[in-house]
């Protein structure tokens, strides 16, 4: 077992860095304020979403309060937490599954099969715990408060959050291996990014025709009564979705009651052992899946004369820079599961949930219709859903760090440094347009949004998200993060991109919601407002973008 952990210790320091961050902290005179600049970054990003689960929260409890069924937040806050680990596990689990180092290394020792698939299974086990953190610590201390409950209950709710991760992690696992081992037999493991991301919308239309199932036994008026009669008689219902979730509710609520307590038990044994099962009967497929997995299965192809000079035709400087920053993107797993593919799955997988709801999507759409100027705010609307897509999926703020040690090479090439930046550039507003198309067929879908208003929503998405393109490339072309040895640290562990994140939520969401509350309400002064600005600062940051290229390219050292 210390085996073991030694392996999970040398996997958590390659993927979340924490080593690095004390060796800095250590040797470092600016280390401590770089560190606490992270940590101050990491909980803006997560005080931005707090109102917003707190208020949810809030509302569902003062709407359940009335009828005795509070208690049923906290299995909507355990079910909600096992989707979305269902859902960005499959994403999670297959970004690090080759991008490792360490694996041939690692390979190479006689260790146990089990000792590799625990050790990935807890580095994965990390992330989805704190998003199960920030899921469900909002109903349990809402809850707790407005209830007055005892320090009990708030120490199950948090041995709950330790355990509520593990039954999801284990079905993506139990998936994921098959898939992977037989992906590694045919030597396409960039096909099964495209299945991961089909698994995950699968995932979530499987929750909610099961949610769906409620509505059929809600139209039983008898069975009804019989639930809101009973004290969290919703929880029962609820737990069809997810029986699991019935489990974990009862522990919290009645943990000062020997009932609760068995229930907290029961929870925690069934998913501890599922975790046991998984790693006695898939831990040697895990094993072979990895083994061979950097070979690459090579055609022989004898090219025609013609198919050579279409294969090989000259191109310009920018044309070629930008197929290469479209295929390394795509090339690499945590790249692209954090680029194109959440650009496309997010969308997919809200459409997908509110096409199944859509006989009551149909009324509410026909009442937003009646609201004067409606028209013209879902426009923005869908504009600001594509805008934070496209900044949120996309690669400009770690466009240089993504290179690494390359970037010595690419100095050394023949190349105009501003042509390569524009490629960078060009790059992003690609994959910035992708986003933007992806909100626009789901407003048109979704609430009927003409095709004008689509399109006026596209190019006020695209304009507004070119200058945090650029200054996304003016940061990461200063302090670019060079030196990794994972490319999870490039994206995930940069804080280049928590900047834009972060600029583009506490910045530039609040400028354009007083804009369009208080300014915009014309509909003429508010296009043009919308496409006229962002079109003249993308022009000053471009031209400040050139010039600081052509003198800071060089000076760019590994």
């Amino acid at each position: 077992m210390r085996k073991a952990w030694t392996l999970t210790k040398i996997y958590i320091n390659s993927v979340y860095g924490i080593k690095g961050y004390i060796n800095e902290l250590k040797t470092g005179k600016k280390a401590p304020l770089k560190i606490i600049g992270v940590i101050a970054l990491i909980i803006l990003m997560i005080a931005s979403f707090a109102p917003m689960l707190v208020g949810f929260n809030w509302v569902l409890y003062s709407g359940l309060k009335p009828v005795n069924q509070q208690g049923l937040m906290i299995t909507i806050g355990v079910v909600s937490a096992t989707m979305f680990t269902l859902v960005f596990g499959i994403v999670s689990i297959i970004a690090t599954y080759f991008v490792d180092k360490e694996r041939d290394i690692v390979l190479s020792m006689p260790i146990k099969p089990w000792y590799l698939l625990f050790a990935k299974f807890v580095v994965n086990y990390i992330s989805e715990v704190l998003i199960t953190a920030l899921i469900l610590l909002p109903a349990i201390i809402l809850y707790g408060v407005k209830e007055a409950m005892g320090i009990a209950f708030y120490v199950a709710g948090l041995l709950t959050i330790l355990f509520v991760p593990l039954i999801p992690m284990v079905i993506c696992y139990f998936i994921l291996i098959p898939i992977m081992k037989f992906a590694n037999f045919l030597k396409k493991k960039d096909a099964i990014m495209i299945l991961s991301g089909v698994l995950g919308i699968g995932f979530a239309v499987a929750i909610q025709i099961f949610s769906s199932q409620m509505v059929n036994f809600e139209q039983n008026p008898e069975a009804m009564l019989e639930v809101f009669t009973a004290p969290n008689g919703l929880v029962s219902l609820m737990g069809r979705v997810y029986y699991p979730s019935v489990l974990a509710t009862n522990g919290i609520l009645n943990i000062s009651s020997m009932t609760g307590i068995i229930n907290l038990f029961l929870f925690a044994g069934i998913s501890v052992l599922v975790v046991v099962l998984l790693i006695n009967l898939m831990s040697g497929a895990y094993l072979n899946s990895n083994i061979g997995s950097d070979e690459i299965k090579q055609k022989n192809k004898k090219l025609s004369a013609a198919q050579f000079k279409s294969e090989f035709k000259k191109k310009s400087s920018l044309s070629s820079l930008t197929m290469r920053e479209i295929k390394l993107m795509n090339r690499e797993p945590i790249y692209l599961m954090n680029g194109p593919m959440i650009i496309i799955l997010m969308p997919l997988i809200i459409g997908v949930m509110l096409f199944i709801q859509k006989d009551n999507m149909v009324g509410l759409v026909n009442e937003i219709n009646k609201i004067s100027s409606a028209t013209y705010y879902i426009t923005l609307a869908v504009a600001g859903i594509g805008m934070f897509l496209g900044v949120t999926g996309t690669p400009a703020s770690s466009a240089i760090s993504r290179e690494g040690k390359a970037f010595m090479q690419i100095k050394a090439l023949p190349i105009n440094p501003k042509v390569y930046m524009d490629a960078k550039l060009l790059h992003s507003v690609i994959i910035g347009a992708l986003a933007s198309i992806m909100a626009c067929i789901l407003g048109y879908i979704i609430v009927n949004l003409p095709i004008i208003n689509c399109i006026i929503a596209f190019v006020i998405s695209n304009l507004i998200m070119l200058p945090i393109f650029i200054a996304g490339l003016l940061i990461d072309l200063k302090w670019p993060k060079l030196v990794w040895d994972n490319p999870i640290k490039a994206m995930k562990q940069n804080i280049n991109v928590m900047i834009v994140v972060l600029g583009e939520m506490f910045i530039m969401l609040p400028i354009l919601a007083v804009l369009i509350i208080f300014v915009l309400k014309n509909e003429v002064v508010g296009y043009l407002g919308l496409t006229l600005i962002p079109g003249i600062l993308s022009i000053v940051l471009y031209s400040l973008l050139k010039r600081y290229t052509q003198k800071r390219f060089y000076e760019i050292e590994v």
